[in-house]
């Protein structure tokens, strides 16, 4: 759910930055929340705060699902798969860049990402919000 909620914010933030953007001046703090600004910091924020809410019960599940003598190494092998989606989206960052994109189809582009992982995690989870409305997979 805090996915979903994300992508939705990162959707947000791909059109409210629009202008900010391709500026070449820099602008002050208050110049920027003056001239719209507070609604790129309300998606930033919100975009943090539901990733803060996916990835901590992500964590604490882990380890209370995992063995329990080997949670350094679990915790190990998550960091290096963390560390694998970064090198990805990067090499994705750089792809667009090259197709000259904008940024706001490189944040479009990765709310859509997002998306699809909305959909993957709630195929292979039992308990999910797709669940309650028909959709994904169904315990037996």
């Amino acid at each position: 759910m805090p996915l979903l909620f994300m992508a939705g914010f990162m959707t947000d933030f791909a059109f409210a930055v629009g202008d900010y953007a391709q500026s070449s001046t820099a602008l002050g703090h208050m110049e920027f929340l003056n001239n719209g600004g507070w609604r790129v910091f309300l998606d930033l924020s919100a975009i943090s705060i539901t990733a803060g809410i996916f990835v901590v019960p992500l964590y604490a599940l882990i380890q209370d699902r995992g063995d329990k003598e080997h949670h350094a190494r679990i915790i190990a092998g998550l960091n290096i798969v963390n560390s694998l989606a970064m090198v990805i989206s990067s090499l994705i960052v750089m792809a667009l860049f090259t197709l000259e994109a904008d940024f706001k189809q490189i944040i479009l582009v990765f709310a859509a990402l997002t998306l699809v992982s909305v959909f993957y995690v709630s195929a292979k989870t039992d308990d999910c919000f797709f669940k309650r409305f028909g959709l994904g997979k169904q315990r037996t």
